[in-house]
């Protein structure tokens, strides 16, 4: 499952290029200007993030209380599986359970 995600444009595309920097959780991360139709972006401003594109522009506030709902839903399976060694969260960056461990079936 994909989640679009908030993010802060912190560096605009160069000349020729369709990629911005977003920064998502802390990170730096590209992000694809090829479904943005809107008024352009500038530095600063906080867009949604699906599959590496940028598809809308959101108010700071919406994309506080979309970070907080992320962070509640990452807070929910760290306390589920607090004992199972795993991965680190992409939005915490705490460790998160490995699949194999609530996929057991034995």
């Amino acid at each position: 499952m994909c989640l679009a995600v908030p993010g802060q444009i912190v560096a605009l595309a160069a000349e020729g290029s369709d990629l911005v920097q977003v920064a998502i959780g802390g990170a730096r991360y590209d992000a694809k200007l090829g479904l943005w139709s809107g008024d352009p972006l500038a530095v600063d401003d906080w867009v949604l993030v699906y599959a590496g594109y940028i598809y809308e522009r959101i108010g700071a506030a919406e994309a506080a209380a979309v970070l907080e709902l992320i962070a509640g839903m990452d807070q929910v399976l760290l306390d589920a599986f607090a004992d199972a060694p795993g991965a680190v969260s992409p939005v915490t960056g705490e460790m998160m359970p490995a699949a194999s461990q609530w996929l057991n079936t034995s």
